[in-house]
């Protein structure tokens, strides 16, 4: 609908029209690609995080870091259904220096990530697709 409105706008070039439709990401792809930002529990300090899709599904779909933390891994037993992806955490570096590993529920919008880890406890926050 935005995009829409956006395209409409008079006085905009078709050049200027072509940058806003390569910039939105097909909705085929999901939560597939690259997904940056930052979260926090509790009161502690922000932690940042890397995630990369590979594959909607499967036994292994992609990587998972978190760089200020120095630790990360693999995201596995990956299921998407209804909207919605869910990936199992597999550290396989550090993992000493992170929470023990969680699961990540996520809903994907276009650049937009709602990323809910569940663990220890559970932490919420929106990433950014690059």
């Amino acid at each position: 609908m935005l995009l829409a409105a956006l395209l409409a706008v008079p006085g905009t070039s078709l050049a200027q029209r072509n940058m806003i439709v390569a910039r939105q990401p097909p909705p085929a792809m999901g939560c597939m690609g690259r997904w940056v930002g930052s979260a926090r529990n509790g009161t502690g300090a922000p932690w940042t995080i890397v995630m990369d899709v590979s594959a909607p599904g499967g036994p292994m779909c992609g990587a998972i870091e978190y760089p200020s933390l120095g630790c990360g891994g693999m995201l596995i037993n990956c299921v998407t259904r209804s909207g919605q992806s869910t990936f199992v955490e597999q550290y396989t570096h550090n993992p000493g220096t992170c929470a023990p590993d969680g699961t990540i529920v996520a809903r994907c919008n276009g650049r937009m990530m709602q990323w809910t880890w569940v663990g220890q406890e559970v932490v919420r926050t929106t990433l950014v697709r690059q």
